[in-house]
């Protein structure tokens, strides 16, 4: 990297010079705060002698000046009001000794009367003389301090103490006059608003730049990102990450005008382009330390209270980073810096088309696009986490930026752009579901076939055909959303398609949740299919993807639990066969990823139990499997995973991965999480949520009281189309079986 001959002579000049002469030269110009509110941790003005100082009366020592460490439990004293104590134990001495004269004397003195020598004993006045009534107000009413600058602060009925330390004290500058052992990594923690750090921000930021690939492979990098890491979700666009590119690698760029945050975007994105890097082992250690470097950057600028959109960027990007499943896969802290990213956008009012008027257009663009894509991120953590949305559909009235991706197809139709297309079902039905399925009642089931028809009329109405290509990203951009729409049918049917198999396990299609079975085992059935091609076509990506098996377990557990509950039906030859192809594929991405390793317990119990059933029930038919000899599913399994088992105990570490694997959901969003559901441990090896019943987390919700035939026929429209032809409303299984071919 180039550096400036100004830079350079700066450097050069501090080499003859100790650490502390360098660091007592910043602090006299300016640059870093000064030694005794850096040592207090106090906001330092940076104007010498500072605020902090003169008001403590030690503008004496200001700016390279300290008093020390203090001891614990000990009071610092101003250089004044030592004096004034010496003063006071002098004057104290010589009264002793005057009583003591007196004492000795003759006669009785008036001066040593009882009361008057009780006058030193005491060391505090009557309580009585405090008035109540401004504590009965505060806890009434509440408090509200404004502080020498003229800023208030309500402190709620509640808040009685720290209304009071706001009286008593200072507005929370002298909170650090307590030593704290923990000095360092608090100032490490840079979310404080209002924080006056002491690192050398131009400093830090000349060393992470250091850090940075050379620029062949910083552009090699960003190809990947592009192509092959951003295409389930990304803050930043491609043109606006190429300009942020070419501005860091910039040789005559200025240290000053480089945002940290802006810095950290770039590293966390070579993280994610790393991982996606198939030159690179999976999770390789070039990805961590690019994901290390984008921390520390992150960390030499307040992020609480930003208005830089660099920042929600970077944290966005966190947060995904850390949903990829590798040894740093940490659900809960992705969801948290998901939501501050959120929490940012919300503050800057992103969601409102309001906030976008008035800027140049291609700012509004981009802030538009970032907003669209971070809510839809947003939707698929709400019902991952069954947390509710954190902007209501309702409240979001901002537009969809210019598609600069519209195309015209052989038949001169427009065809819009992918990223349209993809917000367009952010609006139209992932964020209408993630309202439904977090509210605190759940919807009723006239609601869920509601929605059903919504997903329906989208998946028709969408040209996803007219982005298939033979790229990876444009296979992606031709069967990512119609994937994820079979995963939002398992997603909203499976509770009434468990039910459906409790009522009529012979025949589920004379259970009134019968069009909710269809629906669920078409869209199991799409989903094994559909990763049968991905894995034929792009193992090598698939296999990366660590959030394709969960979804791909769910499917298989629903095609699983037709062959065990209804065994003398006509469509558990083809539900066996996929079965057995989706323990097939999760058997062979055990070997690359640990999640995938810890379905397969519970995975060859299902098949076990398949197997044995159906050489049980069809002694004629050659089955594709001999039954083996091992654990079946039971139910006790059903119990337990219906959550009928409140209390459950087994093993808490899994025997078949080499990491714990523990079931979060994903921040992707071509993979829909199974339903809210409380989390269960599994006892014996298991510790995936999947079983018959764990499909469904609560109660089925009642369908009409029509009849069976009058019910299918107004609901089997609500069926997608898109999955395999309508069943109608005579349904049968000779019926139903000839649909699917």
């Amino acid at each position: 990297m180039a550096v400036s001959n100004e830079t350079q002579m700066a450097s050069y000049s501090f080499q003859l010079l100790s650490d502390q002469e360098v660091i007592d030269m910043k602090r006299s110009r300016g640059i870093m705060a000064c030694a005794e509110c850096q040592r207090r941790k106090l906001k330092c003005n940076k104007q010498f002698p500072c605020t902090s100082c003169v008001r403590r009366g030690r503008a004496d020592i200001c700016p390279t000046g300290d008093l020390g460490p203090i001891g614990r439990g000990k009071r610092v004293m101003r250089t004044d009001s030592m004096e004034l104590s010496t003063t006071i134990q002098n004057m104290g001495d010589r009264i002793r000794q005057l009583e003591t004269v007196l004492e000795e004397s003759d006669s009785t003195h008036p001066l040593l009367r009882e009361d008057l020598l009780a006058i030193k004993r005491s060391s505090e006045l009557p309580r009585s003389s405090v008035d109540p009534t401004p504590a009965q107000l505060v806890d009434t009413f509440g408090a509200l301090a404004v502080s020498t600058s003229g800023t208030p602060r309500y402190y709620g009925p509640t808040a009685g103490p720290a209304a009071l330390l706001s009286t008593r004290g200072s507005a929370g500058g002298d909170r650090a006059e307590f030593a704290s052992p923990f000095a360092e990594v608090i100032e490490s923690f840079p979310f404080e608003i209002g924080y006056s750090s002491s690192w050398d921000t131009v400093l830090a930021l000349d060393i992470l730049l250091g850090h940075l690939p050379d620029e062949l492979r910083a552009w090699a990098l960003y190809d990947v990102y592009v192509q092959e890491a951003s295409w389930y979700g990304t803050p930043i666009l491609a043109d606006e990450l190429r300009e942020l590119v070419t501005d860091v690698y910039d040789p005559n760029r200025s240290l000053t005008t480089l945002s940290a945050h802006a810095l950290a975007l770039l590293f966390v994105v070579f993280a994610l382009a790393a991982l996606a890097d198939l030159s690179c082992p999976p999770y390789s250690a070039e990805a961590d330390t690019y994901f290390d470097l984008a921390r520390t950057a992150l960390a030499l600028q307040p992020v609480f209270g930003s208005r830089d959109l660099h920042t929600i960027q970077a944290l966005v990007l966190t947060a995904l980073y850390q949903s990829t499943g590798g040894p740093r896969y940490n659900g809960e802290s992705s969801w948290g810096m998901h939501s501050l990213g959120l929490s940012l956008c919300n503050s800057l009012r992103l969601h409102r088309e309001s906030a976008h008027e008035g800027l140049d257009n291609k700012t509004a663009q981009r802030r538009r696009a970032m907003f669209w894509e971070i809510y839809s991120l947003e939707t698929y953590l709400a019902l991952s986490f069954a947390r509710p949305l954190s902007i209501p559909p309702a409240e979001v009235t901002c537009g969809f930026p210019a598609d600069t991706e519209q195309t015209i197809d052989t038949e001169g139709r427009t065809v819009p752009g992918f990223l349209h297309i993809r917000w367009q079902f952010t609006k139209d039905v992932t964020a209408a579901m993630a309202q439904a399925y977090t509210s605190a009642t759940p919807p009723t089931y006239e609601e869920v076939l509601e929605l059903d028809q919504r997903l329906r009329q989208f998946i028709e109405g969408a040209p996803f055909a007219h982005y298939d290509g033979p790229t990876f990203l444009a296979y992606l951009r031709a069967h990512l959303i119609p994937r994820f729409c079979g995963d939002m049918m398992l997603y909203m049917h499976r509770s009434s398609f468990v039910q459906a198999l409790k009522d009529a396990p012979h025949n589920p299609l004379a259970s009134p949740y019968a069009a909710s079975f269809l629906a669920a085992y078409r869209g199991a059935s799409r989903i094994i299919k559909a990763d049968l091609r991905s894995f034929a076509l792009y193992p090598e990506h698939f296999h990366r993807w660590w959030p394709i098996w969960k979804s791909l377990v769910n499917a298989a557990f629903i095609v699983g639990s037709i062959v065990v509950k209804c065994p003398n039906s006509e469509i558990v030859p083809m539900a066996f066969v996929e079965l057995l192809s989706a323990v097939q594929i999760i058997e062979q991405g055990a070997a690359h990823s640990f999640l995938a390793a810890g379905s397969l317990p519970v995975l060859h119990r299902l098949r076990n139990k398949a197997a044995a059933v159906y050489s049980a029930t069809r002694p004629d038919a050659k089955a594709p499997l001999p039954p083996p000899a091992g654990a079946y599913v039971d139910e006790t399994d059903l119990a337990m995973l219906s959550g009928a088992h409140p209390l459950l105990a087994g093993p808490t570490q899994p025997v078949c991965a080499p990491t714990p694997a523990v079931a979060m959901p994903s921040l992707i969003p071509g993979l829909m999480p199974p339903p809210p559901e409380s989390e269960l441990q599994i006892p014996d090896d298991l510790y995936t949520n999947f079983d018959f019943e764990a499909l469904m987390d609560t109660a089925a919700p009642s369908p009409p009281g029509d009849s069976l035939e009058a019910y299918l026929a107004a609901q089997m429209c609500a069926i997608p189309t898109a999955y395999h032809a309508a069943v109608p409303p005579q349904a049968n299984w000779a019926a139903f079986v000839s649909s699917l071919h």
